[in-house]
């Protein structure tokens, strides 16, 4: 039937064109029906296509072990799943299953098994689970799904969603495909992992509701061609799916290794400035102390080739495949990379290092009232810090007993050593921990770090009875007006009994001493306890009587000298010090505005450099606004970053600034590129200019 209408079709069209009037047609009617015949078409396209995977969709009810506000508990999730092997291998969703403690599956034919979690990579945010087909009553009855090849998806070509979206029920939606290769930027999960900073993603308009995540998008082939993932809300129609062909490779991955393998070397890359003439990705940042740093790779260098293959980063959606080629690069190898350093072409051989997870493993310790995270190379590269001991803290509930020590415990601070026993790693705290909790101590001493300086504290556990809620509001340590350059913490007559067996060894702890402060040329060292000044007793047994320590010596004119009498390794001794006035704050800063471009900074002062962590021979101005509309705001300059460079001229202050920006705006370039720092990071970043139009 469809064969001869379009035969009539093709007939009428040839006799209009001789001008054959004789046949009088309902034009309207042969639309319709030509219609008709169509839908039918795609129809039972749809409905061949069900046939072939619905069997195969897979309902998952999971228990997940979820931390949120500092503690460990259970909740209830669900999500959906495509068996694709015979021997009950369902592929699915990382944020579906990979924390999960307990995996309930409800098939096809109503039948409820277990599954047991194989393997999951977060960064793609996939997951594979395996069902327990022994509880199954027949499993001939089990189906399995093909995963096809994304590669020949084109815009605008028909996908089903399949899914269990809302509950136990399975559903499809029709919809078309928008963009083939979607980049997004990486999105946290609710752990603080980075998903998606590897993909480019299959846009479409077919509807993905709660649940349907992990479920299949399909072609009306009846293949696999992506896995449903996000769904942008307040939005029309903006679904996404991890391709089918990066599915499979991450499948195989996981079902040999267990886990996904990736290469690290030490540096990251950004899209190329439209100013540089040859192709290549610009390397905006190198981490000390990694293969990339040790094999002379700068900030500024650009890759043209990667072991001999061209490399061109022009646009942000060619970020996302040159990050996927430094990471698929054979770890433990060298490999060539032609860089243009300067003008000059080099070839650096970087040795690849494998990739370590982002977030480390985490704990609950009740007792403590805190939560801790394993520390990670990803986290003491952002931190830069000076060595990988010790576990992070990244919660502190009310009525935590760390609240209540003194110095109290804080999120971030790092904990390198518990009842006298240095903290190695993850495992030798929880060892440590798991012992005294085992004991039944009623206190511990604690040590860690905070902005690089070392403090101890005494630790009483939680019990029963304590859990109330308390806090105490931290009173800031740093001394200011006049000063001698010391962190300080209360030492109390506990502390001094716990780790002298003196309780006469109390007053005030350095915790840290200053570059170059009064402090310094005093000769007073970290973990000196100061017991008097001029003769009168210390007396700071908790952070409210530190604060009244401080309120003391900021009472001292500058220029003042004390004699403090400070204990160390098992002596006193007497040492004199000369206040001096404390560094300029921010108010004192010397500032300026640039309305052309829309920008305000200042000069950089003391206590930036302790916040941003800058090296004393690093220097720069902060920004403090940019205007909205502005040339800056336009190109995305940050606020709170940190001008180290106008094109080729460095910003050591503000003056500096002045006169670059002045000579901008007598040059009307059409573009300037600021190296900026932001979070420890560097960046290029081009400003685009329009002189000839008025902002």
């Amino acid at each position: 039937m469809r064969k001869g209408i379009l035969l009539f079709v093709i007939f009428l069209c040839w006799s209009c064109d001789q001008g054959d009037t004789a046949m009088s047609v309902d034009l309207a009617k042969l639309h319709k029906e030509i219609d008709d015949v169509k839908q039918s078409d795609i129809s039972r396209k749809i409905k061949s296509a069900k046939e072939k995977v619905y069997p195969a969709l897979v309902f998952i009810r999971v228990v997940v072990q979820d931390l949120r506000g500092g503690m460990e508990y259970k909740v209830q999730s669900q999500g959906s799943g495509t068996v694709i092997s015979e021997d009950g291998l369902v592929l699915t969703n990382f944020h579906v299953a990979g924390d999960s403690v307990r995996i309930l599956c409800v098939l096809s034919n109503k039948e409820e098994v277990s599954a047991d979690f194989v393997a999951g990579d977060y960064q793609t945010d996939l997951a594979l689970i395996r069902l327990n087909l022994n509880e199954m009553k027949d499993k001939s009855s089990l189906h399995h799904a093909k995963l096809g090849d994304s590669k020949k998806l084109e815009v605008g070509d028909y996908v089903l969603a399949m899914g269990a979206p809302l509950g136990l029920a399975r559903s499809v939606t029709l919809g078309i495909v928008s963009n083939t290769e979607r980049v997004l930027g990486a999105v946290p999960d609710n752990r603080g992992r980075m998903v998606g900073i590897y993909s480019n993603w299959i846009q479409h308009d077919a509807t993905i509701a709660p649940g349907n995540s992990g479920g299949p998008l399909v072609n009306l082939d009846g293949e696999i061609i992506g896995i449903n993932t996000r769904a942008i809300r307040n939005t029309e129609g903006l679904s996404l799916s991890v391709p089918a062909d990066t599915a499979k490779e991450i499948v195989d991955k996981l079902i040999v290794h267990k886990k996904v393998q990736r290469s690290f070397f030490g540096f990251t890359i950004q899209r190329n400035l439209k100013s540089r003439t040859e192709d290549g990705a610009l390397v905006n940042y190198v981490y000390p102390s990694t293969p990339a740093a040790d094999a002379g790779l700068k900030a500024g260098d650009l890759i043209t080739k990667i072991n001999g293959e061209k490399i061109s980063v022009n646009f942000d959606e060619d970020l996302h495949p040159a990050l996927n080629l430094l990471v698929s690069l054979d770890v433990g190898k060298e490999h060539e990379f032609t860089v243009n350093k300067n003008g000059k072409t080099e070839v650096i051989k970087i040795k690849s290092v494998g990739e370590e997870e982002q977030i480390g493993r985490e704990r609950e310790l009740k007792h403590l009232g805190m939560m801790i995270r394993e520390l990670t190379t990803p986290i003491v590269l952002a931190r830069q810090l000076s060595q990988k001991k010790g576990v992070l803290v990244t919660f502190v509930g009310q009525g935590s007993p760390c609240l209540t020590a003194a110095p109290i415990i804080m999120p971030n601070d790092i904990i390198i050593s518990m009842d006298n026993k240095a903290i190695d790693n993850y495992d030798t705290f929880i060892n440590i921990y798991e012992e005294i909790i085992k004991n039944k101590k009623k206190e511990v001493l604690i040590e860690f770090e905070r902005f690089n300086g070392a403090y101890v504290t005494l630790v009483k556990l939680l019990t029963k009875k304590q859990l109330k809620q308390r806090a105490q509001n931290y009173g800031v340590s740093m001394v200011r007006r006049s000063w001698i350059g010391c962190v300080l913490q209360p030492f109390s007559d506990e502390l001094g009994q716990q780790i002298y067996a003196d309780k006469n060894i109390s007053g005030v702890r350095i915790a840290r001493v200053y570059d170059d402060s009064p402090a310094v040329q005093a000769g007073l060292k970290v973990n000196d306890i100061i017991l008097s000044v001029d003769g009168n007793r210390v007396n700071a047994q908790n952070d409210q009587a530190l604060n009244g320590f401080i309120e003391m010596l900021r009472s001292k004119p500058a220029d003042s000298e004390v004699e403090f009498e400070v204990f160390r390794s098992s002596k006193k001794k007497n040492i004199k010090v000369r206040f001096e006035y404390e560094p300029a704050s921010y108010n004192d800063a010397e500032t300026c505005e640039d309305k052309s471009y829309g920008i305000s900074a200042r000069d950089l002062v003391f206590y930036d450099r302790i916040n941003f962590h800058l090296g004393n021979n690093e220097s720069g101005v902060l920004i403090t606004q940019v205007q909205s509309g502005g040339w800056a705001e336009f190109s995305k300059l940050p606020v709170n970053s940190i001008i180290q460079r106008i094109d080729d001229r460095e910003i050591k202050n503000v003056q500096d600034f002045k006169d670059v920006m002045k000579k901008l705006s007598e040059d009307r370039n059409k573009t300037t590129t600021f190296y900026v720092l932001m979070s420890g990071i560097g960046s290029f970043i081009e400003v685009e200019t329009d002189w000839d139009k008025i902002q």
